[in-house]
């Protein structure tokens, strides 16, 4: 459901929040990199795992010192691609914090409709349509205000455009708090 979605998505932008804070982009933010930590007090926390990609983001007083790797060199996308932001595909070396916020509008679309945002394509099929076309609108079926405000997060989170998408966590959080 929405409803399960938003608590969902809270938990995970909580989770990429604290990666974020410590000037970390994941760069492989996906279903299968997620655990559901079980807390004492009961319920759970969303923990991303396997940073293997991740990449520490240098702030103005630190140089870029990331060492290369046969995965992480310059001529490479890094990720998984039914997740990956458009301009993820074109440099994973150089994106920030908003291409793990595309990826988690991505998995929370994934979470209500049951399928990829861009269907059964794959391949360059898929790369094609990312960097030439807008993702479609997430329909739920619903009309009350919860659904809106969800669609339009998910609108934002998903943006191809830099600039047009969330730029920090933070916000999307803001906007999922209905």
């Amino acid at each position: 459901t929405i409803e399960e979605a938003i608590e969902l998505g809270m938990g995970l932008a909580t989770a990429l929040r604290d990666l974020h804070a410590a000037n970390i982009v994941h760069r492989d933010v996906k279903p299968a990199n997620i655990i559901m930590q079980p807390l004492h007090e009961g319920g759970q926390r969303a923990v991303f795992v396997d940073l293997g990609v991740s990449r520490r983001i240098p702030d103005g007083n630190q140089r870029d010192d990331e060492r290369l790797t046969e995965i992480t060199s310059l001529d490479r996308a890094v990720g998984t691609l039914e997740y990956m932001a458009p301009e993820q595909l074109v440099c994973s070396r150089t994106v920030t914090t908003e291409a793990d916020i595309y990826a988690l509008g991505a998995i929370l679309f994934r979470a209500v409709t049951g399928r990829y945002i861009f269907g059964d394509l794959r391949g360059t099929e898929l790369i094609q349509v990312k960097l030439n076309f807008d993702p479609p609108a997430l329909e739920t079926g619903r009309s009350d205000r919860i659904a809106q405000v969800f669609e339009a997060v998910i609108a934002r989170a998903l943006a191809s455009k830099l600039g047009k998408r969330y730029e920090l966590i933070d916000e999307l959080c803001a906007d999922l708090c209905l």
